[in-house]
């Protein structure tokens, strides 16, 4: 197969304002064809990581396994054809950025003596959290802490968590010469491509994940085709399609360990039991444990059918066509249900403090979790019309010439759970006083910011 990415300007039977990107796939024919494919790599070849290597760390593994095979032929010589192909993906990488922790703040001065006299005695703290020491004492069936011990006197660590891609591939195409002057041509394909991302915890702008706490992403992707075209004679040809795809798209997170487990209560503790995001010292841009901000669950089916005439008259080569699309988006995210907790330094995380201490130096910690609704079904549908004209005017000189016409109707949930913008209740009518200020609220309509001034 390949794919066609036209960036320039395209004619109106093409829809949007970015490029064009159209996939070609392979068809039968009537002789029967093959292949069978293998790629293989490692990390042999790989430079080590000065980072790594600092600290004693080996080169991280990378491994990469793409395999397939492809298959087309007759299943009736000059008038059906068949045409499959298979490829799987295995990959094991601990070197990309969801992999790799370089440098890493934690603590100067910690070491696996983790008592609360040996805390106090370093840290000059008044006390330790019962929790806190709990996270600091935790070791994962590796035997390796939770939070980790430092592998030099600035407190910082370095190392690599393995992330992992499979995928399946299926495409399947069917071309059927109904008549002399029918096509049907069939395509399917088919994508399951489950993930685990090893450092995800962290998000934009927050400290650095440490390894225990993946997303588990799944991502399914089909499409379907059907074309048929008939040609009414040398010059008239129609074409109709039909097309659906759905793409589903999951993410999970790790949860190694529990917050109930530690005596940690919230209130979503039920739905999402895992450890909160918990930033250690975000002042110091030291690291995070706990889960990411995030559990996302997305459905986008589409379906879309359009038809195409096109005619052939003398140097100008015509088309008409139409098309409808509806699109869905069937989605739950649910932003911060594992809570975040977030302390300035990491003598603040010792004692268990999110506020102003001696040890912040007046800079604010905070905790928070997110609730409520968190589904929606966004449904939107597009009717788009165009016609073209491609004249050639002379052996050097053709004028594409096209009208397109697009109402793409704003999404709606399903369920009422987005606000809507009606114009007839902006600026609603209000009784003012003498010096024009609203002495009363509005019959009806939407209260604007700074709706104290004289604007009525």
């Amino acid at each position: 197969s390949e794919v066609n990415v036209q960036t320039s300007l395209y004619d109106s039977s093409v829809a949007g304002a970015g490029g064009s990107v159209q996939v070609v796939t392979k068809g039968g024919s009537n002789f029967l064809h093959g292949n069978v494919y293998e790629y293989f790599r490692n990390e042999a070849f790989n430079a080590d990581d000065a980072n790594l290597k600092a600290v004693g760390e080996r080169r991280p593994e990378m491994r990469r396994n793409v395999y397939g095979a492809a298959l087309g032929g007759p299943l009736r010589k000059d008038k059906a054809f068949f045409f499959i192909s298979y490829q799987g993906t295995r990959e094991a990488n601990g070197a990309t950025d969801q992999s790799l922790y370089k440098s890493v703040l934690i603590a100067p001065g910690l070491t696996n003596d983790r008592s609360t006299a040996t805390l106090m005695k370093i840290f000059g703290v008044p006390s330790i959290d019962p929790i806190s020491l709990q996270l600091l004492n935790l070791r994962f069936p590796n035997g390796q802490f939770l939070i980790p011990t430092p592998q030099n006197a600035e407190g910082r660590v370095t190392g690599t968590a393995l992330s992992t891609y499979h995928e399946e591939q299926f495409n399947t195409n069917l071309d059927y010469r109904v008549g002399a002057k029918d096509l049907f041509t069939a395509k399917f394909f088919s994508a399951h491509a489950p993930v685990f991302t090893a450092l995800s915890g962290s998000y934009f702008g927050t400290p650095a994940s440490l390894p225990g706490f993946g997303t588990f992403i799944n991502v399914d992707n089909r499409v379907l085709s059907l074309q048929e075209i008939h040609t009414f004679s040398p010059t008239a040809v129609n074409e109709v399609r039909f097309g659906y795809s759905l793409i589903r798209h999951d993410e999970v997170s790790q949860e190694a360990v529990k917050d109930s487990s530690l005596g940690i209560q919230r209130s979503t503790a039920s739905q999402y039991p895992g450890l909160p995001l918990i930033l250690l010292a975000r002042d110091q841009g030291g690291a995070s444990i706990g889960t990411s901000d995030i559990t996302y669950r997305g459905r986008t089916p589409s379906v879309s059918i359009g038809d195409v005439l096109s005619l052939q008259r003398g140097k100008q080569g015509l088309r008409f066509g139409g098309e409808i699309l509806h699109s869905e988006w069937q989605v739950h995210a649910a932003v911060f249900s594992y809570g975040e907790i977030d302390f300035p330094t990491f003598n603040d995380f010792l004692i268990g403090n999110t506020g102003a201490s001696q040890f912040s130096r007046g800079s604010f910690g905070f905790a928070h979790l997110g609730t409520g609704l968190t589904d929606r079904d966004f449904i939107t549908n597009d009717y788009h019309l165009f016609v073209q004209d491609d004249w050639k005017l002379s052996p050097k000189l053709t004028m594409n010439l096209g009208l397109r016409y697009e109402l793409d109707l704003p999404p709606y949930d399903s369920q009422g759970r987005i606000g809507g913008f009606d114009p007839a209740l902006y600026r609603p009518s209000m009784e003012v006083d003498g010096n024009g200020f609203p002495v009363g609220p509005p019959a009806a309509g939407i209260i604007e910011a700074g709706n104290a001034l004289p604007q009525y």
